[in-house]
């Protein structure tokens, strides 16, 4: 249902990743009573049985104030970088000490 395709949409896109478990299913409730209760992005989900730049846009401005977004591809961007460059200096580390 529509509905399922919001909480999948909002999970995947990091609304939920500050969320305490323990608060999940109370998020949950307020997502899709906000869900309910915003005609234009509930019928034009269930029209177009997709998510395009209309919802996604509607999502966003729905979601803005009920949770914080993390967008852990840029932690994970971050984390990538620093790792390579670890590595590198205990390379370096490792020759200096053999010879």
């Amino acid at each position: 249902t529509s509905a399922q395709v919001v909480i999948l949409w909002a999970v995947n896109n990091g609304y939920l990743d500050n969320v305490p478990i323990e608060e999940l299913a109370n998020t949950e409730e307020k997502i899709l009573a906000l869900f309910t209760t915003n005609k234009k992005l509930k019928d034009h989900l269930d029209k177009n049985k997709e998510i395009d730049d209309f919802a996604e846009k509607e999502l966003e401005k729905m979601l803005a104030g009920l949770v914080g977004k993390t967008d852990s591809r840029i932690v994970g961007k971050k984390e990538q970088k620093e790792t390579p460059n670890k590595t590198k200096k205990s390379l370096k580390s490792r020759r200096k000490s053999r010879r």
